[in-house]
């Protein structure tokens, strides 16, 4: 069974309710170690102060903070820990809200709360509360040295809590220039809407796959078995190179949705234009949804006798 990342309670009113907290997802993500070309040996990094090459033992390192070029405040250990958040092994319900009031921007990580060997009925009567009630409850609790927020959820049967951030931490769009003020012409939105349903499926989440993750490993996996030259097709993925040039908005749309199937004919869309049968062509996104069929992902990674062939250069 997975080990719980925080144990603690969960304080609803009066109610103490026994909890553990577990990872809700994995991270796949394919890690490298830098390796000394020569030496065929790990690279590893050593503290050392600016222009100097001593190593620095831990016990002379403390935490600073730059108020100037080259000038710090030191804090010890001792001071970080009295500022420290309160250490408790209590998840404070704070409010109950309605979970599309929540935008998923202030979400961060997920999380499972399962009940402790002591919890009893509690756990299973917040549950029900919960999801009888159709809101999510917002608690914070101290996790490490940090003050966390989250939004607690059922979820498939079970409980989700998720880590959130502050509200001083989510960025404005305005502040980054990503604020719409544009005006949309209605023949344009029209064309575009009829796109969104040309390409609208139910969501399944097996459907979409890190398909560079999978190459990687494919081609990881067969030379460390020492299997013979092998040859890494640069074609793997048969995309067409997108130039970036920028097109007539309408054109544009217009061919994006016969490239989602829609060209049948039909009624007239804003503007005049023949309907391109996003309808139908949507019809066909869903079934196409529900029954998993998708472009399989391709390792794409080959042995070969002679010297690698270059793009350009493959086998007829």
């Amino acid at each position: 069974m997975a080990r719980a990342i925080w144990s603690g309670s969960i304080v609803f009113g009066i109610v103490n309710i026994p909890i553990q907290m577990f990872p809700a997802v994995r991270d796949h993500d394919i890690h490298f170690n830098q390796i000394s070309l020569k030496d065929k040996k790990r690279i590893r990094y050593k503290k050392v102060a600016e222009g100097g090459d001593r190593e620095i033992p831990a016990d002379e390192i403390v935490k600073g903070w730059q108020v100037g070029k080259g000038h710090y405040i030191v804090l010890d250990d001792g001071e970080l820990e009295k500022l420290a958040a309160r250490k408790t092994r209590t998840m404070d319900i704070i409010d109950f809200v309605d979970l599309d009031q929540i935008d998923p921007l202030y979400f961060d990580q997920p999380y499972y709360l399962a009940p402790a060997e002591n919890a009893g009925r509690s756990f299973d009567l917040f549950f029900a509360a919960l999801e009888k009630s159709g809101r999510v409850a917002i608690a914070q609790w101290v996790m490490r040295t940090k003050e966390v927020l989250g939004a607690i959820r059922p979820l498939n049967g079970g409980l989700c809590i998720e880590t959130m951030r502050y509200a001083d931490e989510v960025v404005k769009p305005e502040d980054v220039g990503a604020k719409h003020n544009v005006e949309v012409k209605e023949r344009e939105l029209a064309i575009a809407q009829q796109l969104i349903d040309a390409m609208s499926a139910d969501f399944d989440p097996t459907k979409y796959k890190d398909e560079y993750r999978e190459r990687v490993l494919a081609y990881l996996d067969q030379k460390a078995k020492g299997e013979g030259e092998l040859v890494i097709d640069e074609d793997w993925g048969d995309q067409p190179e997108r130039t970036g040039k920028v097109m007539d908005l309408m054109a544009a749309l217009e061919e994006s949705l016969k490239s989602a199937g829609a060209g049948k004919g039909g009624s007239k869309p804003a503007g005049g234009r023949k309907s391109t049968g996003a309808h139908e062509a949507a019809g066909e996104h869903k079934a196409a949804a529900r029954s998993g069929s998708h472009r399989a992902p391709r390792a794409q990674v080959s042995h070969a006798k002679g010297p690698a062939r270059g793009k350009g250069s493959r086998k007829k």
